[in-house]
């Protein structure tokens, strides 16, 4: 399986960084369609699984302002300020310090005020 990647930025008209995709390659590709989450929401649950040391790329983005914590509501391993349609993407080759997981995950809670929809999704490599 293969994924495409880009990265680029527009400033004034010039784009910084070229039109060149990366291909990313791994054992297993997961992605949501989207999820559609009510207004109101109080760390919403929902399932999203992979090994992080596996990961050849991962990324989450919603159509509106929203907070999600991983792994735990109440003591979660990271808690991420979503803000409207700008992704959050790391990718192999990425600094490892772009990284906005610390570790496994296996599930986020969102929480919001707008009803939205998130997506989300990783490549993984589990036969390195």
């Amino acid at each position: 399986m293969a994924t495409k990647a880009q990265s680029w930025l527009r400033i004034n008209g010039i784009s910084i960084g070229g039109d060149a995709e990366q291909e990313i390659t791994g054992d297993q590709e997961v992605a949501t369609p989207g999820i559609s989450i009510a207004a109101n929401q109080t760390n919403k649950e929902i399932d999203w699984a992979f090994t992080l040391a596996n990961a050849k790329a991962y990324a989450i983005c919603a159509t509106q302002d929203c907070t999600v914590k991983t792994n735990s509501s109440s003591s979660p391993q990271e808690t991420l300020t979503l803000k409207a349609n700008q992704a959050l993407v790391w990718r192999e080759n990425d600094p490892s310090t772009m990284h906005f997981l610390s570790n496994d995950i296996t599930q986020i809670f969102v929480t919001n005020t707008t009803a939205l929809t998130i997506k989300f999704g990783h490549v993984v490599d589990i036969t390195p």
